[in-house]
């Protein structure tokens, strides 16, 4: 992908059906990487790639479906790129109001990576700019969620998770909001 422009994208998860149920996860509001399986009886997919050069992120969205008021809010996961599998190459990109929002609930849903989101793909960052991203837990009846890594959000759990930020990249990584690692989580 080369010389690209993501503007006002929105994926969310889908919302409860039931007042006891969780609402469902929305990843990736501009790119989702590697969130497709192959149904019973396909072969089995390779591993998604992609290469992001100079291509602009502005003002997409991840949010969290809404859960009932016995259950909890949606993950609202990378406000621009969800990488879930496979590898991620981006280089003199620019990532800039992007949001990551839980979805509220009972319980509120989290929020993690307000432009990007890394659970199990290797995700490599060069001579990017990572500015004034958002990530924001949903709002519970008993308990809201929590806003992780308001710029990049890294599963440092999940062993599959690889993650390089080069030293520009993370200069300017500025402004981003989050409840916990404005800037960064998990890198």
């Amino acid at each position: 992908m080369l010389n690209s422009f993501f503007s006002e994208n929105v994926v969310g998860g889908g919302d409860s059906v039931d007042g006891d149920g969780d609402g469902g996860d929305g990843i990736g509001g501009a790119i989702g990487l590697g969130q497709f399986q192959p149904s019973a009886g396909d072969p089995p997919a390779l591993p998604p790639s992609v290469k992001i050069t100079s291509t602009i992120f502005v003002s997409n969205s991840a949010s969290g479906g809404q859960g009932g008021a016995a259950g909890v809010g949606g993950v609202g996961a990378g406000g621009a790129l969800g990488a879930v599998s496979g590898n991620a190459t981006v280089q003199l990109s620019s990532f800039t109001r992007n949001r990551a929002l839980g979805g509220e609930a009972g319980t509120g849903g989290d929020a993690k990576g307000g432009a990007i989101y890394n659970s199990g793909a290797s995700v490599s960052l060069a001579r990017s700019i990572i500015f004034s991203n958002m990530a924001r837990g949903g709002e519970g009846e008993d308990t809201d969620g929590t806003g992780f890594g308001g710029g990049i959000f890294n599963d440092f759990e999940n062993p599959d998770s690889s993650l390089e930020v080069d030293r520009l990249t993370r200069f300017f990584t500025k402004l981003n909001r989050a409840d916990v690692g404005d800037n960064y989580f998990g890198v």
